[in-house]
């Protein structure tokens, strides 16, 4: 089954995972579903089609998943960027039909972006990043053949994941967000500045039993279990 149909489902039955930010916020799945509606509605209303571009850059958790996977459903081009690093110039070589930057729509006018060349125009590419001084690219049947086999390695059912990704790259979303979307009971999403005792007690406080993504080494005398 497709990885969309089956976040689709998860949510509209609300059997999705609580989603926990770094902020303590906590997103229910029916309050996902309800933010992935509206954000279908808003690109429906601007016209888009199919195979045009939408622009991401929102740190906010809730928009920024509910615009992703509003994008994503209804079959347009995704580029994401962080909302942390300054890459005008790079927005400016490769544009968007529409770009949604913190919550505010714009159109590719209102930005002033040049066309320029455009090497995923009129392809069946769903997903790009900024990687370097270039771009990675997903199709839809790469995003499922990659999706997939993570469910399989790292048996995402049931699980309470706590995830130190980056969510606004290509792991972070391909290897923690979407499966746990799909699979698991809960997402939290961890921040690089916890120490171990925090991360020790969000552990115990949500039962976690999977953690992604740590690269930290571990205090002496107070090594940390992952897995």
């Amino acid at each position: 089954m497709d990885w969309k149909q089956l976040i689709h489902e998860a949510l509209k039955e609300g059997k999705g995972p609580l989603t926990v930010t770094r902020f303590g916020e906590i997103i229910p799945s029916s309050s996902l579903w309800v933010e992935v509606r509206k954000w279908v509605k808003v690109f429906r209303e601007y016209g888009m089609s199919p195979g045009d571009r939408v622009s991401i850059q929102v740190s906010d958790v809730l928009p920024y998943l509910g615009s992703l996977l509003a994008s994503l459903w209804d079959g347009y081009q995704v580029m994401v960027l962080s909302p942390f690093q300054n890459i005008k110039m790079k927005k400016e070589w490769f544009p968007a039909d529409l770009s949604i930057i913190e919550g505010k729509i714009f159109e590719n006018e209102e930005l002033g972006f040049s066309l320029g060349e455009d090497p995923f125009e009129e392809s069946d590419v769903r997903l790009i990043f900024l990687r370097g001084q270039g771009y990675m690219a997903y199709t839809d049947e790469d995003l499922n053949s990659l999706i997939n086999s993570f469910k399989v390695k790292k048996r995402f059912s049931r699980n309470k994941v706590l995830s130190f990704s980056d969510w606004y790259r290509e792991t972070g979303i391909i290897q923690d967000v979407i499966p746990s979307l799909m699979w698991s009971d809960l997402l939290l999403q961890g921040s690089l500045n916890w120490d171990n005792d925090k991360i020790l007690a969000m552990k115990k406080k949500y039962h976690i039993n999977v953690v992604k993504g740590f690269k930290k080494p571990a205090k002496e005398n107070n090594q940390l279990k992952l897995f």
